[in-house]
């Protein structure tokens, strides 16, 4: 059996960041620690464990309530990239599950072949050793383990949507049935060509889980229409929301409607703006920020409380200004963060506390990220007096040489000019691509390829010179 060891203090490839492609051993790149993605390992294993009972109990035709199929994929939604850094939370979910599982346990007739996660019921105390002997290594065949990781995975995208979809009344009892007999089927011996078939059934399964959610979103938003989106931000108090959960966006503006309190949109929930229901609210004032990696940088300048409802988190900075701002709901978790619970009678979550905090007076803007027309003009003034540019942190470096090369255009005739938006275009990205990030670095030149390349079939088509469209020197 594969075990962590002191060389590889955890191991995790299941997203496209991975560490050289291969595997997170040390600490993940999406910032998870070692104890994290090890208290990961054991969710997911004794949650396999609960499927392989409750597949089991409908195999003698004993029902199972609807309520396991909702812990089984909020534990999976828990494990996605980016979604919880709290070790005690999943241990706390780890209980839940064994507790649940032994409930279950007891009502089962037959118990011959269950395997260990269906009867392992370790102390706490056992967590730790356990969960280094459970993760992806475990299973030896690279072919098999391969197979079996990529149907777990699979699983994990169909419970975010499944679960989503929960929040918006929507169930899908076969779905969440499938879920179940496919985690216990991961659990034991198959061969390659049965573990093809489940992933491709995986697959189908995933697409009626999509289907399910908008279904839902639909059904009570509305459908998504051509929307112009606010991107600036206003003088009142705001919150910033971010994630896919459109349940948790319809309560906090319900909440905050009247109050004075502003809402935004960060990254994922830009397209909550897009939902005829979603316009009636004027507390739904517009979108802030860009991409969900950039958050570090942006959150620091968002003068009000953070709030996130899924997978989008990039844990903070130990310096951080905002960390007092986080908060979570959800299948969420951070530590140090403010937690907002379900409300267990079936009502609203409460977001007094979060509001309450938007409106705190003592808080003052930060002014990063934020220049002005004046300090433009300045700039501008100084490089056309070739006189040293004021002092300003806050401009970009390819601001200055954008003005420069404008300048230096002056009173030229140049009728091949690349055009002036496309020349910021390319300083843009030769800056984004010196990112000390090389994550950060290789995305924009990758980007920076694709638009090219698809800029230059376009002017073949249409008889372009492509010279005066490509960006960049790439």
């Amino acid at each position: 059996m594969g075990v962590i060891t002191m060389e590889n203090k955890m191991f995790c490839y299941q997203c496209q960041e991975t560490a050289g492609c291969k595997g997170c051993t040390q600490i993940g790149v999406c910032g998870k620690l070692p104890d994290v993605a090890n208290m990961q390992d054991l969710l997911v294993y004794v949650t396999k464990g609960l499927s392989e009972v409750a597949t089991a109990l409908r195999a003698e035709g004993k029902s199972v309530p609807r309520e396991i199929g909702a812990l089984v994929t909020y534990n999976l939604f828990v494990t996605i990239t980016n979604a919880n850094f709290d070790k005690e939370a999943i241990i706390r979910d780890v209980e839940t599950t064994l507790e649940e599982k032994a409930k279950f346990l007891a009502q089962l007739s037959n118990k011959e072949g269950l395997t260990d996660a269906a009867n392992w019921d370790g102390n706490m105390d056992e967590y730790e050793a356990k969960a280094k002997t459970v993760g992806v290594l475990a299973e030896q065949n690279e072919d098999i383990r391969s197979l079996k990781e990529l149907i777990t995975y699979g699983l994990k995208g169909l419970a975010a949507y499944e679960h989503h979809a929960n929040m918006v009344g929507r169930y899908n009892d076969a779905t969440n049935e499938f879920v179940q007999s496919a985690l216990a089927d991961t659990l034991k011996e198959k061969s390659v060509d049965e573990l093809i078939a489940l992933t491709l059934e995986t697959g189908k399964y995933g697409v009626d889980a999509m289907a399910d959610l908008d279904a839902g979103n639909t059904g009570k938003y509305g459908n998504p229409e051509l929307t112009k989106v606010n991107i600036g931000v206003g003088n009142k108090p705001g919150i910033l929301i971010s994630g896919h959960d459109l349940n948790d966006l319809e309560q906090l503006l319900n909440q905050t409607k009247g109050t004075g309190v502003d809402v935004y949109t960060h990254s994922e929930m830009l397209p909550a703006h897009y939902y005829p229901k979603f316009k009636e609210y004027d507390n739904l004032v517009g979108n802030y920020g860009n991409a969900w990696w950039q958050q570090k940088e942006e959150f620091e300048s968002f003068n009000g409380p953070i709030l996130f409802t899924s997978n989008c988190i990039v844990p903070p900075r130990a310096n951080a200004s905002y960390k007092d701002r986080i908060y979570i709901t959800g299948a969420c978790g951070l530590e140090g963060a403010h937690y907002i619970p379900e409300r267990k009678d079936g009502k609203p979550k409460d977001f007094s506390a979060l509001i309450a905090h938007a409106k705190q007076p003592d808080r003052d803007p930060d002014p990063r990220g934020r220049i002005t027309y004046d300090e433009f003009d300045a700039l501008y003034k100084a490089l056309k007096e070739e006189e040293k540019p004021p002092k300003n942190d806050r401009m970009p470096p390819y601001f200055k040489e954008f003005f420069k090369l404008y300048l230096e255009a002056q009173g030229k005739e140049n009728k091949q000019e690349i055009p002036w938006e496309d020349r910021l275009a390319a300083l843009y990205y030769a800056y984004a691509m010196k990112n000390a990030n090389k994550f950060v670095s290789d995305w924009f030149c990758l980007n920076l390829n694709i638009n090219n390349m698809l800029t230059a079939i376009t002017c073949r088509k249409h008889g372009f010179d492509k010279a005066g469209y490509i960006v960049g020197d790439n």
